[in-house]
Formats: C-alpha cells, sequence, structure tokens
C-alpha cells in the first residue's frame, strides 16, 4: 500500500522523512506568501504548525492569498485558513493565533 508521502519520502528517504515529520513549525503571517508556505508545509507532512496573522482578509487580498474569497472579507486570516486549508494527512495540529486571544487549535494531532 502507498503511503500518502510515498514520492516525497523517494526524493528525501525516510530518516528525513521522519525529522521533518517530528518538527514543529511557525509561520508568522499567512498572506500571499505564508499561506503558500503553510500548505506547501502541510503537504511535505509536517505535523505541528503555528500560524500567527493580526490581519483580516480585504478586497486587495483576492488576487493572491488562498483564503481570499468574497465570502471570507473582513475575517480573521488565521481563522479562515485554519478552518479551509485542504488538509492532506489527519494527524496534523495547525495552532492558529490573530495574536490578540489565544490560539485556536484546528486539527486532531
Amino acid at each position: 500500500m502507498l503511503h500518502r508521502f510515498s514520492r516525497f519520502i523517494k526524493v528525501i528517504g525516510e530518516e528525513k522523512f521522519t525529522s521533518l515529520n517530528e518538527k514543529s513549525v511557525l509561520v508568522l503571517g499567512v498572506g500571499g506568501v505564508g499561506g503558500y508556505a503553510v500548505e506547501s508545509l502541510i503537504r511535505s507532512g509536517i505535523e505541528n504548525i503555528i500560524i500567527v496573522d493580526y490581519d483580516k482578509i480585504d478586497i486587495t487580498n483576492l488576487n493572491r492569498q488562498l483564503v481570499a474569497t468574497l465570502d471570507t472579507l473582513n475575517k480573521s486570516k488565521v481563522n479562515i485558513f485554519g478552518a479551509t486549508v485542504t488538509l492532506p494527512t489527519p494527524v496534523i495540529t495547525l495552532y492558529a493565533s490573530n495574536a490578540s486571544k489565544h490560539p485556536t487549535i484546528f486539527g486532531t494531532g
């Protein structure tokens, strides 16, 4: 049976994958670059990701940010990102904070 990360493991090896899998990563800002970084981390098997962004989604984000849609305007980026990002692994824990209150935990990792 194929592992969901089989192709990635072929590239970096089992030992490096296991090491990556056990890391925790902090991403400050989930806008244009940060949002794509978080998605790449998730798709690389990182199981613990902390995202922090104080900003809300505005109309200027529509053309460049993963979670920016007409339905998400004026909503917290981290809350929308945590609730809507495609999570290809069921064991991920995504901690999201808008830096003004306690983090929200998405996932069951």
